[in-house]
């Protein structure tokens, strides 16, 4: 019988962090060269609208919302629950009511510990994601535009002035005197002295990478 033909799938966005290059090691003279951007220009229109098809835009993924219900059932996924619930159903067997009643009470409380902390998680997404900025202003094609923040793809060339918001995460290719408040991401309440030299110490913490600068710092 001949075989039925297959469905091609559509092919996936390609994430620019899957193996990506530490930047935060590179100089900025070899950034520019491996994101094939002059600094001047920025990239031309039909190559960022490429980039763009290519790596998705800059914005959180939405994932579907799972239902509270299920949210309580995958908290039992963990070992330690899957013991405890082991143990209530030893203790109703040998008929052991006050095991059987302590046993089912801790496996709930850690089940709606769980949940409260998945929901705490949810609700300060959703605040990032009201708080990220709308518009950016880039180089393309030789002329400094607006875009909404959501169109900047890697190896954009993007502006920064006194009081922005950082609309992406980036390697700094030039400043002069900048100093970013990144409370949001360290903690630390007092602004950072921003500079180019790159860091050949590996795994430096964000907080550490003083020559790059995150989304929604100001």
């Amino acid at each position: 019988m001949p075989r039925k033909p297959k469905h091609k799938k559509k092919p996936a966005k390609v994430s620019p962090t899957k193996n990506a290059t530490a930047w935060y090691t590179v100089s900025s003279k070899d950034c520019v060269s491996k994101l094939e951007v002059d600094p001047a220009r920025g990239l031309s229109t039909d190559e960022a609208a490429r980039r763009l098809n290519k790596y998705g835009s800059n914005e959180l993924v939405e994932v579907e919302t799972e239902s509270i219900f299920k949210t309580f059932l995958r908290q039992y996924r963990p070992l330690m629950q899957l013991v405890l619930v082991g143990g209530a159903v030893v203790a109703i067997i040998i008929r052991d009511t006050s095991t059987t009643i302590l046993l089912i009470c801790v496996t709930l409380f850690n089940a709606l510990l769980g949940l409260i902390q998945e929901g705490k998680a949810r609700r300060s997404m959703e605040a990032l994601k009201k708080m990220l900025i709308s518009e950016a202003r880039v180089r393309r094609d030789g002329k400094v535009i607006s875009i909404p923040a959501a169109q900047l793809v890697p190896g954009d060339i993007v502006l920064i002035h006194g009081g922005d918001c950082i609309p992406a995460d980036g390697r700094l290719v030039s400043t002069a005197n900048l100093e970013v408040e990144e409370s949001s991401l360290t903690g630390e309440a007092t602004a950072v002295m921003k500079s180019l030299d790159p860091i050949a110490a590996p795994d430096v913490p964000r907080g550490d990478r003083t020559h790059m600068v995150f989304m929604n710092n100001t």
